[in-house]
């Protein structure tokens, strides 16, 4: 007994035994074990998981386009900790995502392109005249959202003073007269 009061006072104890820790982020689990008085960001770099910051998403197809700066929030126990928090006893780390946010969206009028033609009609006739559309975009993305036309595009027409397949224009045969032979 004296030698066990002798050793604990010359601090040469033995250290302490390993925690066990469940690290959990979305649907990735990892069970570690770490020595107490290591942090929370010892864990999480144990555990290869990195916190994901939340993201800015694309207004169509919700594809991350750039951090929005929402922070990713860490639970020890339940309870909201930061990185450097020191871990003392065995218990369950949850890593949550920041929070992520659709992009802005901005509205404007753009024209809408006349109907096109082959090149082998372009000489024959001219593409019709162009609409204007409104359009609601990402600010980020570029991805149309909605899109309203305002003014219909014209369909193509003929150039003045050239000749046009339609019926009015036409060249018709003029029809022959009949004669009436002499008797």
């Amino acid at each position: 007994m004296a030698v066990s009061a002798l050793a604990t006072a010359c601090g040469s104890s033995k250290p302490p035994e390993p925690v066990a820790v469940s690290v959990v982020q979305d649907h990735h689990r990892a069970a570690i074990r770490l020595t107490p008085g290591k942090t929370i960001g010892d864990a999480l770099e144990q555990a290869k998981v990195t916190p994901q910051e939340g993201q800015v998403l694309a207004a169509v197809t919700h594809k991350p386009v750039e951090p929005n700066g929402h922070a990713p929030v860490l639970r020890w126990n339940g309870r909201t900790v930061a990185a450097s928090h020191r871990i003392d006893k065995a218990g369950k780390l949850e890593v949550i995502p920041g929070r992520d946010t659709p992009e802005a969206t901005e509205v404007g009028e753009r024209p809408l392109a006349p109907e096109g033609l082959p090149n082998a009609l372009q000489y024959v006739q001219y593409a019709g005249v162009p609409g204007v559309e409104k359009v609601t975009v990402g600010v980020k993305s570029g991805e149309v959202v909605t899109r309203t036309t305002i003014t219909p595009r014209s369909p193509p027409t003929a150039p003045p003073g050239r000749w046009s397949p339609s019926p009015s224009t036409t060249a018709r045969t003029p029809p022959t007269p009949h004669r009436s032979s002499p008797s």
